[in-house]
């Protein structure tokens, strides 16, 4: 979840897991980082600084999810 919206977009859309064998898994997970890879690479160019990343503890009832904190780079 993206706030304020970023670039029109509130949320980046990942690929889900369930149900696939190693090589496809293996597949989703590296397009996922990826995905996310770009995304954080948008921000920073268009000047947002990461300061925090958090890491959701997994839980088998609920999605994991990892956050990032940015902010405005400084002029």
């Amino acid at each position: 979840m993206l706030t304020p919206a970023f670039q029109g977009k509130s949320e980046v859309a990942l690929e889900e897991y369930s149900g696939l064998g190693a090589e496809k898994l293996f597949d989703k997970i590296q397009r996922n980082a990826q995905l996310i890879n770009q995304q954080l690479s948008a921000l920073t160019v268009a000047g947002w600084e990461l300061t925090e990343t958090h890491a959701a503890p997994f839980a088998a009832a609920a999605p994991a999810a990892t956050r990032y904190l940015f902010r405005k780079a400084k002029p």
